[in-house]
């Protein structure tokens, strides 16, 4: 139970101990200093380029995509979810935090079934065609507008509307300098992250490590109180590829490109 338990705490990294492995990968003795906007920088960074990798990768085609390759569902299905907001004059509304279509569909009178991706240049013929034009059972199709989805069908009546799409993740962060906490005392029942190691309540608590406040006074350490961090939100199984490649993006921004090689090259073999 201990070591299952030890696995878990270790995977689900939050954005202190996400900083501690950069650094290890960085070599921190050797690196220069980074600040905290550094880090946070590149991780979000690695995020958006390894989800565009697996998403569709148009700017450098790979033999894979989030479509064909289990693997790569799996590793993204953290950010999947779920709507069954009904459209309004036939657009479905993107959620806020929309991404990327996965899959849609709806029940129109009485009939349940999915909607086929079509185009602006593909839709005129698509009227005219007498075995493809839209109706209210097989043949239904969206097309991409500004605020949302275009429905496109026949003339029944919608009533009910489940869309899958992929979210976009949490833009990762610890909050502002000054929501660190160095003095004074920790709010009793408030949870911390330890930013730097410090002692708390006769108890020394290292980087990474959480705290509850009970409202006696700081003996050292910085601490930042959890509900300013946003943590990843990534598979867990991702979360040393996205530290490797920020580590990358930081090592290159010093010029060290042979490192920052190496650390991509790493990437490719997990």
């Amino acid at each position: 139970m201990f070591l299952l338990f030890f696995f878990v705490y270790i995977c689900n990294m939050n954005a202190i101990q996400q900083r501690i492995e950069i650094d290890k990968l960085n070599d921190r003795v050797k690196s220069p200093r980074f600040n905290d906007d550094q880090y946070y920088s590149a991780i979000n960074q690695a995020i958006d380029m390894i989800l565009n990798d697996r998403i569709d990768n148009i700017k450098n085609p790979k033999k894979y995509s989030l479509q064909s390759v289990q693997r790569i569902r799996e590793e993204l299905y953290t950010l999947v979810k779920n709507s069954t907001t009904l459209p309004i004059a036939n657009v479905l509304t993107f959620p806020t935090d929309y991404r990327y279509y996965l899959y849609l569909e709806c029940t129109i009178n009485g009939v349940l079934d999915y909607f086929k991706p079509t185009t602006y240049n593909e839709i005129g013929p698509l009227k005219k065609n007498p075995f493809r034009k839209p109706d209210n059972e097989d043949n239904r199709y969206f097309n991409d507008v500004s605020t949302g989805l275009k429905l496109v069908y026949g003339n029944g009546a919608l009533t009910t509307s489940s869309f899958d799409y992929l979210k976009t993740p949490n833009v990762v962060s610890i909050g502002y300098e000054n929501n660190k906490v160095t003095t004074g005392t920790l709010t009793s029942g408030t949870t911390y992250y330890v930013y730097e190691e410090g002692v708390y309540a006769g108890t020394t608590y290292y980087e990474g490590q959480t705290v509850v406040g009970t409202g006696v006074a700081l003996t050292s350490g910085i601490y930042i109180p959890s509900t300013v961090v946003v943590n990843c939100d990534m598979p867990e199984h991702l979360q040393k590829e996205i530290n490797r490649m920020a580590s990358a993006i930081m090592q290159g921004t010093i010029e060290d490109y042979m490192k920052k090689q190496q650390l991509e090259l790493d990437n490719l073999k997990s």
